[in-house]
């Protein structure tokens, strides 16, 4: 029986490859506080505090790891700022990203670290599948596609979906 050879890229309705391509080109950037990921660096502790702050509220936690015992998908993980965090916080996380460069470098930095994160290159629309059900979802998205009615950052967090 043949085997399929994997895809060079993703294609999705939802997906817009110029995107793609513009965060592949600066995949190795994501951790370097200085490069065009600077923003996204001040921004990230007061993101991640209110995401700390949201899921221990909803499920009753607290400590220093509130998260212990859950299950993350990140959508558009990106090199892993959020993933990392939560995987500390003692969540099982999957990342999800449609630029393979993303997940590479997210694979090599949680690598670095000793942290346990299963990254995987896929579109949001199949990962469903891909990764099985989990406590919750977090979702941060730079420029939605045209198929979506905003173009705006976006961010959710969606619970045992």
């Amino acid at each position: 029986m043949a085997q399929a050879a994997a895809p060079d890229r993703l294609v999705s309705p939802s997906i817009d490859p110029d995107e793609v391509e513009k965060f592949s080109r600066i995949a190795g950037e994501w951790w370097d506080p200085a490069s065009k990921f600077a923003p996204l660096h001040k921004f990230n502790p007061a993101r991640l505090t209110w995401i700390r702050e949201q899921l221990s509220a909803h499920y009753g936690r607290s400590g220093a790891a509130p998260l212990e015992g859950l299950t993350l998908l990140d959508i558009g993980c990106g090199g892993g700022l959020v993933s990392e965090p939560m995987a500390r916080l003692g969540a099982s996380v999957t990342g999800v990203d449609a630029a393979q460069a993303n997940i590479k470098t997210a694979m090599v930095h949680a690598e670095e670290t000793g942290l346990n994160i299963d990254y995987r290159w896929a579109w949001p629309s199949n990962c469903w599948s891909r990764t099985g059900r989990a406590s919750l979802m977090w979702c941060s998205i730079s420029k939605w596609s045209s198929t979506w009615p905003t173009r705006t950052p976006s961010c959710a967090i969606a619970h045992g979906w």
